[in-house]
Order: C-alpha cells, then structure tokens, then sequence
C-alpha cells in the first residue's frame, strides 16, 4: 500500500513543471528608479508581481500583483494593480 502511494506521488511530481523567473532593471541616472519582477508557478497555476522603487523619493512608484490557473478548458487571471484598488480579471473558455 505504501508503494502505490509513493508511486502516485512521484507521478504527479513528474505531471507538474515548476517555473519561476526573476528580472531587475536600474537606471543609469543620478537618481534611478529599480524595477524588480518575478513569476513562479506550474503548468497549472502562476503568481508574480512587479515593482518599482525610486531611490530619489523613497518611495514605490509601481506595485502590480497577478495571480493565474489554467486547465485544458479554462485560463483564468486576476491582476491587482496600482493604487492596489483597480482590479482586472480575465477567463477564457475553451469551446470543442
């Protein structure tokens, strides 16, 4: 019974891909603005966020967040962006 179970698991471990991704930018100026990105998620599902800070102020002038789940039939996404109030959202069905 253990055995089954170890092997179930180690085939949905083969099922899923994980990918993550992380960019920075900075400018070349007396007072830059860094950008910072990042993604990590599956084949099934990804959250990532940008963001942006500039070192003149001292402040974040850019903060977005998305999250997204897609399947055979459905991609779904929900974006949270500045001033983290607007909301946007998208579903995609597929039609056979």
């Amino acid at each position: 019974m253990l055995d089954e179970i170890i092997n179930y698991v180690q085939s949905l471990q083969k099922q899923v891909e994980v990918w993550q991704g992380i960019a920075t930018s900075i400018g070349l100026t007396a007072n830059p603005i860094v950008n910072f990105s990042g993604v990590v998620g599956t084949n099934v599902d990804a959250i990532g966020t940008d963001v942006s800070f500039d070192t003149k102020t001292g402040n974040f002038t850019n903060v977005n967040a998305g999250i997204n789940f897609s399947n055979a039939d459905l991609i779904a996404a929900l974006t949270l962006l500045p001033p983290c109030q607007t909301q946007q959202s998208r579903i995609l069905f597929a039609i056979r």
